[in-house]
């Protein structure tokens, strides 16, 4: 089952290691073709998965359930047995994703989506929730606000639609239309609003005169990321704050590379994390870095030193418990908030051709001082839960964030007051 057809680079990117594979043109009819995506994706997995034991999985036996030629007449057969083949892991962050959810992938890290320019919570079976629309978006120009309740999509009813549908159904080509159907106060309106590129900010700062203090707000690790931390960092030391509060409250993560260059700018050059494959060495997919025994360096010269309180809550993952550990074992920050999600492994994404990608699980991370955190999460220096009501209030429109209303930011200025 040897399979020389994805060939990789290794670069850092997605919500860990990206190893981008190139693309290959097959002239192979479609049910060859089919065969060899799903023979792709279980040698990839055979030689790069991080746990050799594949979680106590026999990887042989399931490679001789799948990999049988008949089986295959198109590429959709494909698809489906690619995902069951997977899901025989048992590992939430290996994923086949077709074109369209790598597109979307790919999109969402780069923060430009061709849509109407809002974020929404979708629970299935009930109206999506608007949690925010971004400033000089089509959404904004036609009047959706935060807490509008979407009840139907083009008149699709969104209850009826699976997860991860509504979104797909409110984005769509740049100069389209797309009628939103919304509950207001009790009011229905049907809003028709035409799709445009949409460029989401990851970074909100605000100076915070009262309390001297400058509040940065890092969404995710998206290609933009590291240049708009500079330029907020750069923007509010003009105003001479005191100390930071940097809120990863949220984050899912994004792109690692990004949280080196994000690390470097309150920290200078130090450890980020430390990178495991395997055999417990970083080989496999990190060959550059052996002469540093497989730490990931930042690179660079801080903007800042003064104080900072890190703000993390259980939505804080990947990317963002990488930075947060960084900066709470280099001693450049307190850590406050809730305990961290627990995501102490790294995904690589391998393109399989034809806008197919697998994002496979091929290592593990550890915090510069060697903690393991993977399923365990990074432990606040301070602990202050909010309670699931508070929660949900304080973040659905994000606009009480960072006020009185906000009381781990207010511990956070107590901190840093010294109280």
């Amino acid at each position: 089952m040897k399979n020389n057809r994805v060939r990789a680079v290794s670069l850092l990117f997605a919500v860990g290691i990206v190893v981008a594979g190139s693309s290959r043109s097959i002239a192979a009819p479609e049910p060859e073709e089919a065969l060899q995506l799903v023979q792709d994706v279980w040698t990839l997995v055979n030689t790069q998965y991080v746990d050799s034991t594949f979680n106590k999985k026999d990887w042989q036996a399931i490679g001789t359930k799948y990999l049988v030629k008949t089986k295959y007449r198109e590429k959709a057969q494909a698809y489906k047995a690619v995902r069951q083949m997977l899901k025989e892991l048992n590992d939430p962050y290996t994923q086949f994703l077709d074109p369209t959810e790598y597109s979307q992938r790919q999109a969402s890290l780069a923060n430009t989506i061709t849509g109407v320019g809002m974020t929404t919570e979708d629970p299935l079976g009930k109206p999506s929730i608007v949690i925010s629309v971004v400033e000089g978006s089509p959404a904004e120009a036609a009047g959706v606000q935060p807490e509008d309740l979407i009840v139907a999509v083009d008149g699709k009813k969104v209850k009826s639609m699976a997860e991860g549908k509504v979104t797909q159904a409110i984005r769509g080509p740049i100069g389209t239309s797309v009628v939103l159907t919304i509950q207001r106060q009790g009011k229905t309106i049907k809003i028709p609003i035409v799709r445009r590129q949409i460029n989401f900010p990851t970074v909100r700062s605000i100076y915070k005169e009262q309390e001297n203090i400058g509040y940065i707000r890092l969404s995710q690790f998206g290609n933009n990321a590291a240049k708009e931390m500079g330029a907020a960092i750069q923007s509010l030391e003009a105003k001479h704050p005191r100390a930071y509060v940097l809120d990863l409250r949220g984050n899912p993560g994004g792109r690692v590379d990004i949280a080196a260059e994000i690390a470097a700018q309150w920290m200078g050059t130090t450890v980020l994390t430390v990178i495991r494959d395997r055999k417990g060495g970083c080989e496999i997919n990190f060959q550059s870095l052996a002469a540093t025994q497989c730490q990931l360096m930042t690179e660079g010269q801080a903007l800042t030193n003064k104080p900072l309180v890190v703000l993390v809550n259980g939505s804080s993952a990947s990317a963002s418990e990488m930075l947060a550990g960084s900066l709470q074992d280099n001693h450049r920050a307190i850590v406050l908030g809730e305990k961290t999600f627990g995501k102490g492994v790294v995904q690589s994404v391998y393109s399989l051709g034809h806008g197919a990608a697998l994002t496979l699980t091929t290592d593990s991370y550890l915090t510069p001082k060697g903690r393991n955190i993977h399923k365990i999460g990074i432990q606040p220096d301070e602990k202050l839960a909010l309670k699931p009501a508070e929660a949900k209030a304080l973040f659905r429109t994000q606009k009480k964030l960072a006020t009185a209303e906000d009381r781990q930011y207010v511990r956070a200025i107590s901190w840093l007051d010294g109280n």
